[in-house]
């Protein structure tokens, strides 16, 4: 796996501080809504974004959802809007189920740590295709920071 650098963007936002226990009650809606109402075009997708995460499902830490949009428009109602600077990480593509993402993180985290790389506070899930239906079709890219 090599270090890889994602682009600057500018995204629309909501942050919260919260637990992966409490991680359901959170959703992307009022975010596509509030582009719609806005007159934005969605440029990726979303993104969740864990600031001081560990595998503790009590322990706090910050989450921020974030889709890409084309610029800065307007007064979104329960979001702000930021720009993203570049964003180097060590990532994998997990095929499936949301149920079943946790376990993709040891081996991703292990192979970071054997090849030397300094890991930031930082890490991110995006997700490229989901489906609520059959969530074994679901495609999320973990990004794990790195210095």
């Amino acid at each position: 796996m090599e270090i890889k650098q994602a682009p600057p963007m500018t995204v629309l936002c909501f942050s919260a501080e919260t637990t992966l226990k409490e991680l359901h009650q959170f959703s992307a809606d009022t975010l596509y809504n509030e582009a719609v109402r806005l007159a934005l075009n969605v440029t990726g997708s979303v993104h969740w974004t864990y600031v001081g995460v560990n595998s503790d499902p009590d322990h706090r830490f910050w989450l921020e959802i974030a889709l890409p949009v084309n610029r800065i428009n307007g007064e979104p109602h329960g979001a702000s809007f930021k720009h993203y600077k570049p964003f180097r990480y060590v990532g994998t593509i997990h095929y499936g189920s949301w149920e079943t993402l946790g376990s993709a993180y040891p081996p991703l985290l292990n192979h970071i740590q054997q090849a030397g790389h300094k890991l930031t506070s930082v890490c991110r899930e995006v997700y490229s295709f989901w489906d609520m239906t059959q969530p074994e079709n679901n495609i999320t890219e973990i990004q794990i920071g790195v210095d």
